[in-house]
Protein backbone atom coordinates (compact mmCIF):
# COMPACT_ATOMS: atom_id res chain seq x y z
CA UNK A 1 0.00 0.00 0.00
CA UNK A 2 2.52 2.59 0.76
CA UNK A 3 4.83 1.80 -1.88
CA UNK A 4 2.02 2.21 -4.35
CA UNK A 5 1.38 5.12 -2.70
CA UNK A 6 4.50 6.46 -3.20
CA UNK A 7 4.81 5.67 -6.51
CA UNK A 8 1.56 7.56 -7.50
CA UNK A 9 3.22 10.55 -5.38
CA UNK A 10 6.62 10.31 -7.63
CA UNK A 11 4.37 10.41 -11.33
CA UNK A 12 2.66 12.68 -9.70
CA UNK A 13 5.44 14.89 -9.37
CA UNK A 14 7.13 14.48 -12.53
CA UNK A 15 4.00 14.88 -13.83
CA UNK A 16 3.61 18.14 -12.88
CA UNK A 17 7.36 18.92 -13.94
CA UNK A 18 6.46 17.80 -17.26
CA UNK A 19 3.58 20.34 -17.23
CA UNK A 20 5.55 23.19 -16.14
CA UNK A 21 8.02 22.34 -18.87
CA UNK A 22 4.86 21.95 -21.47
CA UNK A 23 3.64 25.61 -20.41
CA UNK A 24 7.18 27.12 -21.13
CA UNK A 25 8.33 24.97 -24.25
CA UNK A 26 4.84 26.02 -26.02
CA UNK A 27 5.73 29.83 -24.94
CA UNK A 28 9.41 29.25 -25.98
CA UNK A 29 8.18 27.30 -29.41
CA UNK A 30 5.78 29.92 -30.01
CA UNK A 31 8.21 32.33 -30.09
CA UNK A 32 10.81 30.82 -31.86
CA UNK A 33 8.58 30.08 -34.70
CA UNK A 34 7.90 33.76 -34.65
CA UNK A 35 11.42 34.39 -34.70
CA UNK A 36 11.86 31.45 -37.55
CA UNK A 37 9.02 33.42 -39.51
CA UNK A 38 10.97 37.15 -39.13
CA UNK A 39 14.62 34.74 -40.31
CA UNK A 40 12.61 33.78 -43.30
CA UNK A 41 11.38 37.70 -43.60
CA UNK A 42 14.87 38.67 -43.35
CA UNK A 43 16.20 36.36 -45.66
CA UNK A 44 14.00 36.89 -48.69
CA UNK A 45 13.81 40.80 -47.87
CA UNK A 46 18.25 40.66 -47.36
CA UNK A 47 19.17 37.68 -48.95
CA UNK A 48 21.58 35.33 -47.73
CA UNK A 49 24.60 38.04 -46.80
CA UNK A 50 21.89 39.96 -44.77
CA UNK A 51 21.44 37.07 -42.74
CA UNK A 52 24.82 36.86 -42.09
CA UNK A 53 25.24 39.98 -40.82
CA UNK A 54 21.58 39.45 -38.94
CA UNK A 55 23.17 36.38 -37.12
CA UNK A 56 26.77 37.69 -36.68
CA UNK A 57 24.98 40.71 -34.29
CA UNK A 58 23.06 38.13 -33.24
CA UNK A 59 26.23 36.50 -32.24
CA UNK A 60 28.02 39.32 -30.82
CA UNK A 61 24.62 40.49 -28.66
CA UNK A 62 24.24 36.76 -26.95
CA UNK A 63 28.12 36.77 -26.09
CA UNK A 64 27.15 39.79 -23.96
CA UNK A 65 23.74 38.60 -22.43
CA UNK A 66 26.02 35.67 -21.26
CA UNK A 67 28.78 38.49 -19.43
CA UNK A 68 25.65 40.73 -17.91
CA UNK A 69 24.10 37.19 -16.90
CA UNK A 70 27.11 35.83 -15.02
CA UNK A 71 25.25 32.72 -14.20
CA UNK A 72 23.02 34.01 -12.52
CA UNK A 73 20.09 32.69 -14.02
CA UNK A 74 21.15 28.83 -13.18
CA UNK A 75 22.77 29.53 -10.37
CA UNK A 76 20.18 31.67 -8.86
CA UNK A 77 17.80 29.41 -9.80
CA UNK A 78 19.23 26.54 -7.80
CA UNK A 79 20.40 28.47 -5.07
CA UNK A 80 16.66 30.65 -4.69
CA UNK A 81 15.38 26.36 -4.84
CA UNK A 82 17.26 25.35 -2.09
CA UNK A 83 16.49 28.29 0.31
CA UNK A 84 13.55 30.09 2.74
CA UNK A 85 12.44 33.07 3.32
CA UNK A 86 13.47 35.66 3.53
CA UNK A 87 17.02 34.44 2.05
CA UNK A 88 15.70 34.02 -0.73
CA UNK A 89 15.01 38.02 -1.60
CA UNK A 90 18.01 38.77 -0.44
CA UNK A 91 19.19 36.42 -3.15
CA UNK A 92 17.04 37.58 -6.07
CA UNK A 93 17.76 41.40 -5.20
CA UNK A 94 21.69 40.89 -4.95
CA UNK A 95 21.75 38.63 -8.06
CA UNK A 96 20.01 41.44 -10.18
CA UNK A 97 22.12 44.39 -8.59
CA UNK A 98 25.36 42.56 -9.87
CA UNK A 99 23.60 41.95 -13.23
CA UNK A 100 23.32 46.00 -13.52
CA UNK A 101 26.98 46.45 -12.02
CA UNK A 102 28.08 44.24 -15.19
CA UNK A 103 25.61 45.65 -17.66
CA UNK A 104 27.63 48.94 -17.24
CA UNK A 105 30.65 47.16 -17.66
CA UNK A 106 29.82 45.02 -20.74
CA UNK A 107 28.25 47.92 -22.58
CA UNK A 108 31.76 49.54 -22.50
CA UNK A 109 33.17 46.87 -24.01
CA UNK A 110 30.94 46.36 -26.63
CA UNK A 111 31.74 50.08 -27.44
CA UNK A 112 35.39 48.98 -27.27
CA UNK A 113 35.02 45.88 -29.50
CA UNK A 114 32.50 47.54 -32.13
CA UNK A 115 35.29 50.59 -32.57
CA UNK A 116 38.45 47.85 -32.68
CA UNK A 117 36.89 46.33 -35.65
CA UNK A 118 36.04 49.03 -37.94
CA UNK A 119 32.28 48.12 -37.34
CA UNK A 120 30.28 50.36 -40.19
CA UNK A 121 27.18 52.47 -39.15
CA UNK A 122 24.58 49.39 -39.64
CA UNK A 123 26.78 46.79 -37.94
CA UNK A 124 27.16 48.69 -35.02
CA UNK A 125 23.18 49.70 -34.69
CA UNK A 126 22.37 46.13 -35.39
CA UNK A 127 24.59 44.61 -32.81
CA UNK A 128 23.51 47.38 -30.06
CA UNK A 129 20.35 46.91 -31.21
CA UNK A 130 20.11 42.59 -30.37
CA UNK A 131 22.32 43.79 -27.56
CA UNK A 132 19.72 45.21 -25.76
CA UNK A 133 17.04 42.71 -26.71
CA UNK A 134 19.15 40.10 -25.40
CA UNK A 135 19.96 41.41 -21.85
CA UNK A 136 16.09 42.52 -21.48
CA UNK A 137 15.07 39.43 -22.20
CA UNK A 138 17.90 37.90 -19.87
CA UNK A 139 16.67 40.14 -16.97
CA UNK A 140 13.13 38.44 -17.16
CA UNK A 141 14.17 35.19 -17.11
CA UNK A 142 15.87 36.34 -13.99
CA UNK A 143 12.80 37.74 -12.45
CA UNK A 144 10.74 34.28 -13.23
CA UNK A 145 13.03 32.87 -10.84
CA UNK A 146 10.37 33.19 -7.94
CA UNK A 147 7.78 31.71 -10.37
CA UNK A 148 10.09 28.48 -11.86
CA UNK A 149 10.69 27.36 -8.09
CA UNK A 150 7.30 27.54 -7.37
CA UNK A 151 6.89 25.30 -10.11
CA UNK A 152 4.35 27.95 -11.42
CA UNK A 153 4.94 28.56 -15.56
CA UNK A 154 1.64 29.92 -16.16
CA UNK A 155 2.53 33.62 -16.28
CA UNK A 156 5.85 33.50 -17.52
CA UNK A 157 4.61 31.13 -20.35
CA UNK A 158 1.80 33.89 -21.41
CA UNK A 159 3.85 36.46 -20.82
CA UNK A 160 6.45 35.36 -23.53
CA UNK A 161 3.64 34.32 -25.99
CA UNK A 162 2.37 38.01 -26.23
CA UNK A 163 5.20 39.87 -26.06
CA UNK A 164 7.90 37.81 -27.92
CA UNK A 165 5.49 36.77 -30.50
CA UNK A 166 3.73 40.37 -30.95
CA UNK A 167 7.48 41.88 -31.20
CA UNK A 168 8.46 39.59 -34.48
CA UNK A 169 5.15 40.12 -36.01
CA UNK A 170 5.45 44.03 -35.70
CA UNK A 171 9.20 43.47 -37.14
CA UNK A 172 7.93 41.20 -40.15
CA UNK A 173 5.03 43.93 -40.79
CA UNK A 174 8.03 46.51 -40.57
CA UNK A 175 10.01 44.60 -42.93
CA UNK A 176 7.19 43.72 -45.42
CA UNK A 177 4.53 46.04 -45.20
CA UNK A 178 6.58 48.84 -44.24
CA UNK A 179 9.87 48.01 -46.48
CA UNK A 180 11.42 49.21 -43.87
CA UNK A 181 15.69 48.74 -43.33
CA UNK A 182 16.94 45.59 -41.32
CA UNK A 183 17.59 47.88 -38.20
CA UNK A 184 14.22 49.82 -38.05
CA UNK A 185 12.49 46.83 -38.58
CA UNK A 186 14.13 45.27 -35.74
CA UNK A 187 13.86 47.85 -33.11
CA UNK A 188 10.54 46.27 -32.70
CA UNK A 189 12.40 43.82 -30.74
CA UNK A 190 13.92 45.44 -27.36
CA UNK A 191 10.49 47.01 -27.05
CA UNK A 192 8.58 43.84 -26.92
CA UNK A 193 11.69 42.67 -24.62
CA UNK A 194 11.01 45.62 -22.41
CA UNK A 195 7.31 44.64 -21.86
CA UNK A 196 7.96 41.20 -20.95
CA UNK A 197 10.26 42.91 -18.51
CA UNK A 198 7.62 44.64 -16.92
CA UNK A 199 5.43 41.98 -16.92
CA UNK A 200 8.08 39.69 -14.99
CA UNK A 201 8.55 42.82 -12.10
CA UNK A 202 4.56 42.08 -11.14
CA UNK A 203 5.18 38.54 -11.90
CA UNK A 204 8.08 38.21 -9.44
CA UNK A 205 6.26 40.38 -6.35
CA UNK A 206 3.53 37.47 -6.19
CA UNK A 207 5.90 34.79 -5.74
CA UNK A 208 8.82 36.34 -4.05
CA UNK A 209 7.25 39.47 -1.87
CA UNK A 210 8.65 42.74 -2.67
CA UNK A 211 11.49 43.65 -4.92
CA UNK A 212 14.39 45.32 -3.79
CA UNK A 213 17.67 46.24 -5.11
CA UNK A 214 21.11 46.43 -3.67
CA UNK A 215 24.14 45.22 -2.88
CA UNK A 216 24.82 43.19 0.86
CA UNK A 217 28.47 42.20 0.59
CA UNK A 218 27.29 39.29 3.43
CA UNK A 219 25.09 37.59 0.40
CA UNK A 220 26.88 39.20 -2.92
CA UNK A 221 30.55 37.97 -1.95
CA UNK A 222 29.90 34.06 -1.48
CA UNK A 223 27.45 34.46 -4.51
CA UNK A 224 30.21 35.52 -6.63
CA UNK A 225 33.09 32.83 -7.22
CA UNK A 226 30.37 29.80 -7.66
CA UNK A 227 28.22 31.75 -9.78
CA UNK A 228 31.39 33.08 -11.86
CA UNK A 229 31.74 29.56 -12.78
CA UNK A 230 28.27 29.21 -14.11
CA UNK A 231 29.03 32.55 -15.85
CA UNK A 232 31.79 30.78 -17.05
CA UNK A 233 30.66 27.70 -18.17
CA UNK A 234 27.83 29.41 -19.74
CA UNK A 235 29.96 32.41 -22.07
CA UNK A 236 32.01 28.88 -23.11
CA UNK A 237 28.42 27.51 -24.54
CA UNK A 238 27.39 30.22 -26.16
CA UNK A 239 30.89 30.62 -27.61
CA UNK A 240 31.17 27.31 -29.61
CA UNK A 241 28.45 27.72 -32.01
CA UNK A 242 28.92 31.74 -31.99
CA UNK A 243 32.79 31.65 -32.14
CA UNK A 244 32.60 29.38 -35.10
CA UNK A 245 30.16 32.12 -36.90
CA UNK A 246 32.58 35.15 -36.55
CA UNK A 247 35.37 33.10 -37.83
CA UNK A 248 33.65 31.67 -40.25
CA UNK A 249 32.87 35.21 -41.19
CA UNK A 250 35.85 36.54 -41.51
CA UNK A 251 37.51 33.71 -43.47
CA UNK A 252 34.59 32.88 -45.95
CA UNK A 253 32.22 35.80 -45.83
CA UNK A 254 29.02 37.10 -45.22
CA UNK A 255 26.83 34.19 -47.51
CA UNK A 256 28.87 31.49 -45.98
CA UNK A 257 27.78 32.53 -42.59
CA UNK A 258 24.34 33.02 -43.10
CA UNK A 259 24.38 29.24 -44.38
CA UNK A 260 25.92 28.28 -41.24
CA UNK A 261 23.27 30.67 -39.61
CA UNK A 262 20.64 28.77 -41.01
CA UNK A 263 21.73 25.35 -39.67
CA UNK A 264 22.15 26.83 -36.14
CA UNK A 265 18.40 29.11 -36.23
CA UNK A 266 17.13 25.22 -36.53
CA UNK A 267 18.79 24.01 -33.93
CA UNK A 268 17.61 26.69 -31.65
CA UNK A 269 14.20 25.79 -32.72
CA UNK A 270 14.72 22.41 -32.00
CA UNK A 271 16.18 22.26 -28.50
CA UNK A 272 13.65 25.02 -27.15
CA UNK A 273 11.57 21.64 -25.37
CA UNK A 274 14.98 20.67 -24.21
CA UNK A 275 15.93 23.94 -22.57
CA UNK A 276 12.82 24.00 -20.92
CA UNK A 277 12.51 20.67 -19.40
CA UNK A 278 15.78 21.04 -18.05
CA UNK A 279 15.05 24.42 -16.38
CA UNK A 280 11.58 22.72 -14.72
CA UNK A 281 13.84 19.72 -13.84
CA UNK A 282 16.30 21.67 -12.49
CA UNK A 283 14.88 22.82 -8.83
CA UNK A 284 13.29 19.19 -8.10
CA UNK A 285 17.04 17.88 -9.10
CA UNK A 286 18.85 20.22 -7.12
CA UNK A 287 16.41 19.43 -4.00
CA UNK A 288 16.92 15.69 -4.26
CA UNK A 289 20.25 15.30 -4.45
CA UNK A 290 21.86 15.57 -0.83
CA UNK A 291 18.39 14.96 0.57
CA UNK A 292 16.67 11.34 -1.45
CA UNK A 293 19.09 9.52 -3.54
CA UNK A 294 16.22 7.77 -5.36
CA UNK A 295 14.10 10.36 -6.46
CA UNK A 296 17.48 11.86 -7.47
CA UNK A 297 17.78 8.89 -9.68
CA UNK A 298 14.49 8.76 -10.77
CA UNK A 299 14.16 12.35 -12.34
CA UNK A 300 17.49 12.09 -13.64
CA UNK A 301 16.48 9.34 -15.46
CA UNK A 302 13.77 10.09 -17.12
CA UNK A 303 14.97 13.66 -18.13
CA UNK A 304 18.25 11.89 -19.97
CA UNK A 305 15.60 9.50 -21.53
CA UNK A 306 13.14 12.27 -22.74
CA UNK A 307 16.44 14.57 -23.75
CA UNK A 308 17.60 11.85 -25.95
CA UNK A 309 13.88 10.82 -27.57
CA UNK A 310 13.30 14.74 -28.69
CA UNK A 311 17.45 15.09 -29.74
CA UNK A 312 17.08 11.89 -32.30
CA UNK A 313 13.59 13.51 -33.56
CA UNK A 314 15.10 16.86 -34.03
CA UNK A 315 18.26 15.71 -35.77
CA UNK A 316 15.58 12.96 -38.28
CA UNK A 317 13.60 16.42 -39.15
CA UNK A 318 16.83 18.29 -39.92
CA UNK A 319 18.17 15.43 -42.73
CA UNK A 320 15.29 14.23 -43.66
CA UNK A 321 12.18 17.06 -43.54
CA UNK A 322 13.63 20.81 -43.60
CA UNK A 323 16.59 20.47 -46.45
CA UNK A 324 13.86 20.45 -49.43
CA UNK A 325 11.64 22.92 -48.10
CA UNK A 326 14.52 25.42 -47.29
CA UNK A 327 14.23 27.07 -50.84
CA UNK A 328 10.40 27.42 -50.94
CA UNK A 329 10.79 29.40 -46.86
CA UNK A 330 14.20 31.15 -47.37
CA UNK A 331 14.23 31.60 -51.38
CA UNK A 332 16.86 30.13 -54.22
CA UNK A 333 19.81 31.29 -52.56
CA UNK A 334 19.30 28.99 -49.55
CA UNK A 335 19.54 25.70 -52.35
CA UNK A 336 22.73 25.05 -51.35
CA UNK A 337 22.29 24.72 -47.75
CA UNK A 338 20.31 21.70 -47.57
CA UNK A 339 23.35 19.79 -46.65
CA UNK A 340 25.08 22.11 -44.20
CA UNK A 341 21.58 21.80 -42.34
CA UNK A 342 21.32 18.29 -42.57
CA UNK A 343 24.89 17.97 -41.34
CA UNK A 344 23.99 20.08 -38.38
CA UNK A 345 21.39 17.46 -37.56
CA UNK A 346 24.16 15.68 -35.79
CA UNK A 347 24.94 18.50 -34.10
CA UNK A 348 21.41 19.07 -32.20
CA UNK A 349 21.40 15.85 -31.40
CA UNK A 350 25.04 16.33 -29.22
CA UNK A 351 23.87 19.80 -28.27
CA UNK A 352 20.58 17.77 -26.71
CA UNK A 353 22.80 15.25 -24.59
CA UNK A 354 25.24 17.46 -23.79
CA UNK A 355 22.42 19.76 -22.61
CA UNK A 356 21.71 16.34 -19.76
CA UNK A 357 25.03 15.97 -19.23
CA UNK A 358 26.02 19.85 -17.94
CA UNK A 359 22.58 20.13 -15.90
CA UNK A 360 23.70 16.33 -14.20
CA UNK A 361 26.70 18.11 -13.82
CA UNK A 362 25.53 21.52 -11.82
CA UNK A 363 23.21 19.78 -9.42
CA UNK A 364 25.91 17.20 -8.32
CA UNK A 365 28.39 20.11 -7.53
CA UNK A 366 30.94 19.55 -10.15
CA UNK A 367 30.87 22.79 -12.21
CA UNK A 368 34.15 23.53 -11.39
CA UNK A 369 35.12 20.18 -13.64
CA UNK A 370 32.48 21.08 -16.46
CA UNK A 371 34.04 24.28 -16.57
CA UNK A 372 37.64 22.75 -17.18
CA UNK A 373 35.99 20.51 -19.83
CA UNK A 374 34.63 23.26 -21.47
CA UNK A 375 38.04 25.10 -21.50
CA UNK A 376 39.67 22.05 -23.25
CA UNK A 377 37.13 21.69 -25.41
CA UNK A 378 36.92 25.35 -26.80
CA UNK A 379 40.90 25.54 -27.24
CA UNK A 380 40.06 22.46 -29.24
CA UNK A 381 37.08 23.94 -30.94
CA UNK A 382 39.08 27.26 -31.76
CA UNK A 383 41.77 24.83 -33.55
CA UNK A 384 39.33 22.93 -35.27
CA UNK A 385 37.95 25.94 -36.74
CA UNK A 386 40.87 27.48 -38.31
CA UNK A 387 42.32 24.02 -39.17
CA UNK A 388 38.77 23.39 -41.11
CA UNK A 389 37.33 26.15 -42.02
CA UNK A 390 40.28 27.08 -44.84
CA UNK A 391 39.81 23.51 -46.06
CA UNK A 392 36.06 22.57 -45.98
CA UNK A 393 34.44 26.35 -45.88
CA UNK A 394 31.26 26.01 -43.94
CA UNK A 395 30.94 22.05 -43.47
CA UNK A 396 34.88 22.70 -41.73
CA UNK A 397 32.77 24.68 -38.72
CA UNK A 398 30.34 22.22 -38.40
CA UNK A 399 32.79 18.82 -38.20
CA UNK A 400 34.63 20.90 -35.59
CA UNK A 401 31.17 21.67 -33.66
CA UNK A 402 30.52 17.52 -34.03
CA UNK A 403 33.80 16.70 -32.47
CA UNK A 404 33.94 19.23 -29.98
CA UNK A 405 30.78 18.71 -28.89
CA UNK A 406 32.14 14.45 -28.74
CA UNK A 407 35.04 15.40 -26.16
CA UNK A 408 32.33 17.67 -24.03
CA UNK A 409 30.87 14.14 -23.44
CA UNK A 410 33.20 11.74 -23.46
CA UNK A 411 34.75 13.93 -20.67
CA UNK A 412 31.63 14.17 -18.88
CA UNK A 413 30.67 10.44 -18.61
CA UNK A 414 33.19 9.72 -15.59
CA UNK A 415 32.20 12.55 -13.52
CA UNK A 416 28.47 11.99 -13.84
CA UNK A 417 28.55 8.34 -13.60
CA UNK A 418 31.00 8.35 -10.17
CA UNK A 419 28.26 11.57 -8.43
CA UNK A 420 25.56 9.37 -9.61
CA UNK A 421 26.48 5.66 -9.88
CA UNK A 422 23.16 3.68 -10.58
CA UNK A 423 22.46 0.39 -12.39
CA UNK A 424 20.35 2.42 -14.41
CA UNK A 425 22.77 3.97 -16.82
CA UNK A 426 23.27 1.01 -18.65
CA UNK A 427 19.79 -0.05 -19.80
CA UNK A 428 19.59 3.56 -20.67
CA UNK A 429 22.56 3.93 -22.83
CA UNK A 430 21.75 0.64 -24.54
CA UNK A 431 17.92 1.49 -25.02
CA UNK A 432 19.42 5.17 -26.60
CA UNK A 433 22.64 3.74 -28.89
CA UNK A 434 20.51 0.72 -30.28
CA UNK A 435 17.60 2.35 -32.34
CA UNK A 436 20.47 5.20 -33.36
CA UNK A 437 22.69 2.67 -35.06
CA UNK A 438 19.82 0.53 -36.44
CA UNK A 439 17.78 3.89 -37.78
CA UNK A 440 21.50 4.95 -39.13
CA UNK A 441 21.73 1.97 -40.54
CA UNK A 442 18.49 1.57 -42.28
CA UNK A 443 18.98 5.23 -43.92
CA UNK A 444 22.04 4.39 -45.14
CA UNK A 445 21.00 1.69 -47.16
CA UNK A 446 18.43 3.73 -48.02
CA UNK A 447 20.99 6.38 -49.45
CA UNK A 448 23.34 3.94 -51.20
CA UNK A 449 19.89 2.74 -53.53
CA UNK A 450 19.21 5.97 -54.49
CA UNK A 451 15.93 5.39 -52.79
CA UNK A 452 13.34 8.41 -52.80
CA UNK A 453 13.87 10.93 -49.69
CA UNK A 454 10.59 10.36 -48.41
CA UNK A 455 11.27 6.53 -48.26
CA UNK A 456 14.44 7.14 -46.75
CA UNK A 457 12.66 9.24 -44.33
CA UNK A 458 9.68 6.76 -43.65
CA UNK A 459 11.96 3.80 -43.08
CA UNK A 460 14.03 5.41 -40.86
CA UNK A 461 11.45 6.86 -38.38
CA UNK A 462 9.36 3.55 -38.64
CA UNK A 463 12.86 1.79 -37.63
CA UNK A 464 13.92 4.57 -34.94
CA UNK A 465 10.28 3.87 -33.47
CA UNK A 466 10.07 -0.08 -33.57
CA UNK A 467 13.43 -0.69 -32.39
CA UNK A 468 12.99 2.32 -29.71
CA UNK A 469 10.14 -0.03 -28.80
CA UNK A 470 11.94 -3.00 -28.53
CA UNK A 471 15.03 -1.79 -27.23
CA UNK A 472 12.73 0.17 -24.63
CA UNK A 473 13.60 3.93 -25.22
CA UNK A 474 9.89 4.27 -25.97
CA UNK A 475 8.79 2.52 -23.46
CA UNK A 476 6.03 4.39 -22.20
CA UNK A 477 6.06 2.72 -18.27
CA UNK A 478 9.25 3.55 -17.56
CA UNK A 479 8.62 7.33 -18.22
CA UNK A 480 5.48 6.72 -15.76
CA UNK A 481 7.04 4.58 -12.92
CA UNK A 482 10.19 5.30 -10.85
CA UNK A 483 13.28 3.28 -12.17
Amino acid sequence: MFKNSESAADNQSFRKILSGAGMLTVARVAGDLASALLFIFVSRAFGVEGVGLYAYAFAVAQIAQLIVDFGFVDYGLREYSRTDEPMRQRILANAISLQLFFLAIVSLGLWAYLSLTNADPQTASLVCLLALYQILLNFFLMLITPAISSQRMAAPALTEIVFRVGGAIVAIGLISIGGMGIVVSLSALPLSALGMVVASVFIARRFNGPLRLGIDRGVALPMVRPAATFAASSIIVGLYAKLGLIILIFLEGKAAAGTFATGLKLVDLGMAPLLFLGIAVFPRLARSFESDAADMMHIAAQYVRLTFILGILVCWGMIFVVPPVLPYLLGPDFAEAGPAVMLMGVVALLTALDSAAYRLMWVTHQQERRLRIQVISLLVNVILNFSLIPVFGVTGTIYAAILTLCLMLVLAAGPINSSVPSKNWKPIMRACLLPTLSGLAVGAVASMLSMPVWFAASATLLTLISTGRIFGLLDLDLLRTPV
